[in-house]
Order: structure tokens, then sequence, then C-alpha cells
């Protein structure tokens, strides 16, 4: 399934590089974007490119190439502020209810399930004990991803 491959390209992008863009929103939403949360989140979509039988695989495994060097390229452009960050990343994530009109609403619905999900995931990627207590306030504020609507 290929469907997102027909966008413009910068919508395409976008598509593509929100689960990066949740990693760094999430994960850096205390101020420390640390290695086990950038590690995860690569981790993360590797396994959901991997998975057999997913509606999503196709588009995982695009978001999935090169995820760590993608990452690193986005993070350098962001402010180091941590609130300035986050607001501009979620600004930008806001822009994906627009791509969404374009696609196919069952894509949709397993996309926006999947990012909230993964945004929880990397919420518990680093601290706390044995994952418990691991999502910080600052997380907890993001991770729901509210830019982005159903």
């Amino acid at each position: 399934m290929k469907i997102f491959q027909k966008l413009p390209k910068e919508e395409y992008q976008l598509l593509i590089d929100a689960p990066i863009l949740v990693t760094i929103l999430i994960g850096g939403a205390d101020g420390n974007l640390d290695a086990d949360e950038k590690a995860w989140g690569e981790s993360l979509a590797q396994i959901r490119a991997n998975a057999e039988n997913s509606f999503l695989q196709d588009y995982y495994e695009v978001a999935a190439k090169d995820f760590n060097e993608r990452l690193e390229f986005i993070y350098s452009t962001f402010p180091e502020n941590a609130a300035e960050r986050c607001d501009m990343i979620s600004e930008i994530l806001s822009h994906l209810n627009e791509v969404y009109r374009d696609l196919d609403v069952n894509f949709v619905t397993e996309l926006n399930i999947s990012l909230r999900s993964f945004a929880q995931q990397i919420a518990e990627a680093s601290g706390g004990v044995l994952g418990f207590g691991a999502e910080s306030y600052q997380e907890h504020q993001w991770v729901d991803l509210g830019m982005i609507k159903e």
C-alpha cells in the first residue's frame, strides 16, 4: 500500500517524519532527548516495519529507513529550549490534519492509533523503575498528540 506516496513532496515527508517528530517531541519534552529514547524510537519504527500483516507495514518500512540519521538531522534544526521545541513540533505535527484529507480514512485512523502508541512507548523508554514512573510530567503533556485530529 503506497497510497501516501502520491502526496506532494512536502506532505509526504511530513508523514514519513512523523515518528521521528513524535520521538523528539516526547523524548525531548523534559529537556533531554537521551540515547535510550532515540534508540527506542528507531527500534519501534523497525519493529513496526517488520510486523507481519500490519496495515501500516509499508508506511513503517519507509519511516524506519535511516531513522537515526534523520532524527539527528531533524533534531539539530530545532531550538535547544524544550518548551520552544515542543511548541514548534506540535505546530508541525498539526499539519498532518491537512495531509490526512487526501488519504484513506482507514489508513489515517490506524496511523493515529499507531502514533499515539508510539508516543506512549517513547515516554516510557527512559527513567523510572522497571518502566514504572518513566513518563515525566512534561512528556505527559504531549503524549496524547492532541494536535493531531482523528
